[in-house]
């Protein structure tokens, strides 16, 4: 009987325990939290906006907590953090983003209170106790170390094109910064190319080119918009088509060895910064310019900023906006039109605001020398993407973004069965792949353009070989130099 009773009460001590760890925070704990989660933006709201801010926030912050302490467990294979959307609702979120048509906040509310850059994260006991017990906004790390970069020819051969289909590439938008992540971006090593600003290329020409059109993106549900995949993009004569996707890589001196299994082209230069779209359904633009800088520079060594704002502004006649979004197609379009070569102008020379709907500033003696001469559409199926990526430092790729698995991603294998494999309304860029050693998961590397603070510095590590995971196969795309 006594050793009965000595069991129970172990039990009910362990019981306790659990409890304890699981037990939500007080309503002050949560009003704690959520002003240091403000602090860390430097970010206010005014008086009538902050407890329904406060209400959503403390929901997401349920929700993150439950989903990383299901991580703890073994039961998940990445984690979440409360970035800068932890004060928006799951709806409002989509909306803002520009998944789904903007709707009216609750008192048509006013926008968050910008204080300005917001400061370095310090040690105190309410970020301490966010970041031991839920894993968030702990102080950042230092980026792992990278190998250097080679030493870039003048010029390299030009990748052989894997593939072909049949699908444009369409994208909507999604936005930003979280509070710091543990893991800081990985930036190009000091040997790697340097970032051109500017370097436009004279020429007697000063009148802007005339824009070029493409097929409308596709329909959209009440939720957020599809990505056709029975539209075929017109590619003109000059465009390759290329050999099928089974053809073997070449071997690169700057680059990967012939079939590698591991692939991080961080790691030889070729990747610029990480962007930030902000509150523009411009993505696909930066999965754009993303592909042709590491383009550029993989042929070149020359690592420019290219403008997404040309992009907005001039690609499909300047149809696009920050609420309907775009494809990756329309860049492409707008690069490559029958015998048409046109050169990117800089971020410099044409800098981006985050809105549309502005005349197209296009200025042919204000571009640059880099000049892209076809474009690949990939086939559908794990083995051409990788070929793919192994031939091109960036491969640009529709996903499904709008989930909350996606939305508060922090680290690790994103796997998950909510992230639809055919839902697709973001883009990214596909800068390698590999084996996880923890979860023996095959992934993607994946770069965003919602600034450093989502995910890993900007990148995230999506589950590969596994029903398409968040569609990443479904319509990726890239350029020649």
């Amino acid at each position: 009987m006594v050793k009965l009773l000595l069991v129970l009460a172990i039990v009910m001590v362990l019981s306790l325990s659990i409890d304890a760890r699981r037990t939500r925070p007080s309503t002050q704990q949560y009003a704690q939290f959520f002003t240091r989660w403000l602090a860390a933006r430097n970010t206010s709201y005014t008086a009538t906006v902050f407890q329904r801010r406060f209400n959503v926030y403390k929901s997401n912050f349920d929700f993150v907590d439950d989903h990383n302490e299901r991580f703890r467990e073994g039961r998940e294979t990445f984690t979440m953090a409360l970035n800068q959307w932890a004060d928006l609702d799951e709806s409002e979120y989509r909306a803002k983003m520009g998944f789904v048509a903007p709707v009216q906040t609750a008192n048509d509310e006013p926008a968050p209170i910008l204080l300005g850059a917001a400061p370095a994260l310090k040690s105190d006991p309410i970020a301490d106790a966010l970041c031991v017990r839920f894993g968030l906004m702990c102080k950042p790390t230092p980026s792992p170390t990278v190998a250097p970069a080679p030493i870039i020819p003048s010029s390299t051969a030009e990748p052989v094109v894997s593939s072909s289909s049949s699908s444009s590439s369409t994208g909507a938008a999604q936005s930003s910064s979280a509070i710091p992540s543990s893991t800081a971006p990985v930036a190009p090593s000091s040997t790697a190319p340097a970032v051109v600003s500017s370097s436009a290329r004279p020429s007697s020409s000063s009148s802007s080119a005339v824009r070029s059109s493409s097929a409308v993106p596709s329909s959209s549900s009440s939720s957020s918009r599809a990505v056709s995949s029975s539209s075929s993009p017109a590619v003109s004569s000059s465009s390759s088509t290329g050999a099928s996707s089974s053809s073997s890589p070449a071997a690169s001196s700057t680059g990967p060895a012939v079939g590698a299994t591991e692939i991080d082209w961080r790691q030889y230069g070729y990747i610029g910064p990480v962007k930030d779209q902000g509150r523009c359904g411009a993505c696909w633009t930066f999965a754009s310019t993303a592909v042709m800088e590491s383009a550029w520079s993989f042929k070149t060594g020359r690592l420019y900023s290219f403008s997404e704002q040309e992009l907005l502004d001039c690609a499909a006649g300047g149809a696009r906006t920050c609420a309907s979004g775009g494809a990756m197609q329309d860049s492409w379009n707008w690069l490559i039109s029958g015998s048409t070569r046109r050169s990117p102008m800089t971020s410099q020379s044409y800098p981006y605001t985050g809105n549309s709907n502005a005349a197209c500033l296009y200025n042919a003696s204000r571009t640059t020398d880099a000049v892209f001469m076809s474009r690949t559409y990939v086939s559908n199926n794990d083995n051409a993407l990788m070929n793919a990526v192994r031939r091109a430092p960036a491969v640009a790729a529709a996903i499904h973004g709008s989930g909350r698995a996606f939305q508060f991603y922090s680290s690790g294998i994103l796997s998950d069965s909510s992230c639809s494999s055919t839902n697709l309304d973001h883009a990214v860029t596909v800068v390698g792949f590999g084996t996880d050693v923890a979860s023996g998961y095959d992934y993607w590397l994946i770069r965003n353009s919602w600034g450093t603070g989502w995910g890993q510095g900007g990148y995230a590590k999506i589950r590969r070989g596994f029903n398409n995971m968040c569609g990443l196969n479904s319509q990726a795309s890239y350029v020649v130099a």
